[in-house]
């Protein structure tokens, strides 16, 4: 009798408790991108709750991206060059003749700033390997005033090509943006 009465008093303190913290604004730290069931992309993830996500339909592919929340920013896909900003390009290729070694080495190529490769990793994501390539870029004083590092990871799944890409300054890779895209890649779950 005595345990019941305490279940049920720890069950009436938890109730108060999550009230209170609805009432006080109090949210998760992490929210969830589902896609809904007819969407051609098929992964989910976390992200901070506090971002905004925007999703944006380009041709037949489909973008989803985040803005660094605590810097204003222009609305679209074309920030401020040195504006952090987080992308996953999702698009529909031939994956009988897709290889992505040359999807990445074209994406070099065609860069105009010259980046430096220095981490190139396989990363496993569930059951899929995936590739994450960061980059760095130096200053050209034009569109860049300081260091910049861009993180591509490639994901392909069946016939779709998944690309996160973040682009952050160097001094601000380890605050919370670019914790927060280590994060996204981190709890990606490819829906069956």
């Amino acid at each position: 009798m005595r345990n019941l009465l305490i279940c049920y008093r720890l069950k009436n303190c938890l109730g108060v408790l999550l009230i209170l913290s609805m009432l006080l604004g109090c949210t998760p730290k992490y929210a969830r991108y589902i896609p809904d069931k007819y969407s051609h992309v098929k992964l989910e993830f976390e992200y901070p709750s506090d971002w905004t996500l925007i999703v944006s339909s380009v041709g037949a592919g489909k973008i989803i991206g985040f803005w660094d929340p605590s810097k204003p920013t222009s609305t679209g896909f074309e920030p401020d060059p040195e504006q952090a900003f987080i992308m996953i390009d999702v698009e529909s290729i031939d994956s009988n003749k897709f290889v992505l070694e040359d999807e990445i080495e074209r994406w070099i190529k065609e860069s105009p700033y010259n980046p430096i490769t220095f981490r190139d990793q396989l990363v496993r994501l569930g059951q899929y390997n995936a590739r994450w390539l960061t980059f760095k870029i130096e200053p050209n004083w034009i569109d860049y005033m300081e260091p910049m590092i861009f993180e591509e990871v490639f994901l392909v799944v069946d016939d779709l090509l998944y690309r996160l890409s973040l682009q952050i300054l160097e001094s601000e890779r380890d605050g919370s943006f670019g914790l927060g895209f280590d994060h996204i890649v981190m709890s990606l779950k490819v829906i069956e």
